[in-house]
C-alpha cells in the first residue's frame, strides 16, 4: 500500500486545496479506455490537467504543492477528508514519570527532572529529543503535536470503469 504523509504543516495546505476544489466545483474526468484521470482548469476553461494520486500537471502540482485538482481526485476516491482530525497526545502516570500516549498508543515516557521540569526519554519515542529541563508537560505536548504526522492511507486505485460508473 502506498502512503502519502500529511504533516501538520501541509495538512493545512491540503485542506485549503480541497476547500478550493469544492468551492470551484472541480470536475474529475476519467477516460474510459485508458483509465487516465483529468481535471478541468477553473481559471482556463477547456484546459485539462492529468491527475494521479502522486501528481498533477498544473503549475502547482508540477512544483510539488498540494493542488485543488489532486485534492478533488483524492476526495472523490474517499482518501482525503476535509479537516482531518489531529493526533492526540496524553500523559498517564505518577508525579515522577508520565507515559506518553498518542491516540491511546504508548510511544515513550516523560520524566521529571531534578530542576522541576520534564524531559522526554530517548529510545522508543519516535520524535524523542531532550527538551529543556524546565519544560512543562504542556510545553512537551504542544511540541509533540506540532511534529506528529497525519497519515493519509492511499489504497490501490479502482479500475477506471468503476470510477466512470460511480460518476
Amino acid at each position: 500500500m502506498n502512503q502519502a504523509i500529511i504533516t501538520t504543516a501541509n495538512a493545512v495546505r491540503w485542506s485549503r486545496a480541497l476547500e478550493r476544489a469544492l468551492a470551484e466545483a472541480v470536475d474529475i474526468l476519467v477516460e474510459p479506455v485508458s483509465g487516465e484521470v483529468f481535471a478541468e482548469s477553473s481559471s482556463r476553461p477547456g484546459t485539462l490537467y492529468v491527475v494521479t494520486r502522486a501528481s498533477c500537471t498544473c503549475s502547482a502540482g508540477r512544483n510539488g504543492v498540494p493542488c485543488k485538482h489532486r485534492a478533488a481526485f483524492l476526495a472523490q476516491l474517499g482518501e482525503l477528508e476535509l479537516d482531518p482530525e489531529p493526533a492526540r497526545v496524553s500523559f498517564f502516570g505518577n508525579s515522577d514519570r508520565q507515559e506518553v500516549r498518542i491516540d491511546g498508543k504508548v510511544y515513550g515516557d516523560a520524566v521529571a527532572t531534578e530542576y522541576g521540569g520534564w524531559e522526554l526519554f530517548r529510545g522508543r519515542f519516535p520524535y524523542a529529543k531532550r527538551m529543556g529541563t524546565f519544560c512543562s508537560l504542556d510545553e512537551i505536548e504542544r511540541e509533540l503535536e506540532g511534529r506528529l504526522p497525519l497519515t493519509l492511507h492511499i489504497t490501490a486505485i479502482e479500475p477506471a470503469a468503476d470510477l466512470v460508473a460511480a460518476a
